[in-house]
């Protein structure tokens, strides 16, 4: 049996034209298929920080960095330890530091399944 589907419609307000009266505001609605489970984490995540699913969203995609952004803090990274402390992480270095990052965001995601059942 296929996953029950959910739609999250966001509204996405855009600067229209500019007429004689000023700058208007036109909305534009995008709807987003997704899981009905997702969709109840959504609308519980947004309840709980007292605010709407619009706004939980547009704070993830506010905050969350895309991947231009995260190799340029990396960059950014690597030239103040170098600059600090005269140490350079060797791509091995850097590789053995991502995995052990993953094992223990692993080791939380099961704990936390394991509090929640």
């Amino acid at each position: 049996m296929a996953p029950k589907q959910g739609l999250l419609k966001i509204a996405d307000l855009t600067p229209g034209p500019v007429g004689i009266h000023g700058g208007i505001l036109s909305g534009v609605d995008t709807t987003i298929k997704i899981g009905a489970e997702t969709r109840d984490k959504l609308a519980a995540l947004a309840e709980a920080r007292n605010m709407s699913m619009r706004a939980l969203i547009e704070e993830f995609a506010a905050t969350a960095l895309t991947p231009a952004q995260l190799r340029e803090r990396a960059e950014r990274t690597d030239a103040f330890l170098a600059a600090e402390f005269g140490h350079r992480v060797s791509d091995d270095e850097a590789g053995a530091l991502r995995e052990r990052m993953r094992q223990a965001q692993n080791a939380g995601q099961t704990r936390a399944r394991g509090t929640a059942a």
